[in-house]
């Protein structure tokens, strides 16, 4: 009986310390779950991000196109007004 009452110390301490060690581990779980919804938050946000860098880097090219054809306009325009100065003199000789 001595035998039996000296193995049960410290196996109840074993099990108080694994019946702490269970309470915590759900307390932190169902703290994760705020996290949880943290990281949703997150990557929620971090998604809409890049979807509007996505839309600038392409409204930029749009930008960068029209320059290119308004230069090539003006050019062709001071072109076509040079050929035409060029060409009127000749026509009426």
């Amino acid at each position: 009986m001595e035998v039996v009452a000296g193995a049960m110390s410290p196996l109840l301490n074993k099990l108080g310390e694994l019946l702490k060690d269970e309470y915590n581990l759900e307390q932190k779980v169902s703290r994760s779950g705020s996290g949880q919804a943290r990281v949703t938050k997150l990557l929620k946000k971090t998604t809409g991000l890049f979807r509007k860098g996505k839309d600038l880097h392409q409204i930029a090219g749009a930008i960068k196109e029209a320059q290119e054809l308004a230069k090539q306009l003006a050019r062709g325009t001071s072109l076509s007004c040079m050929a035409a100065t060029l060409v009127l003199p000749l026509t009426l000789v």
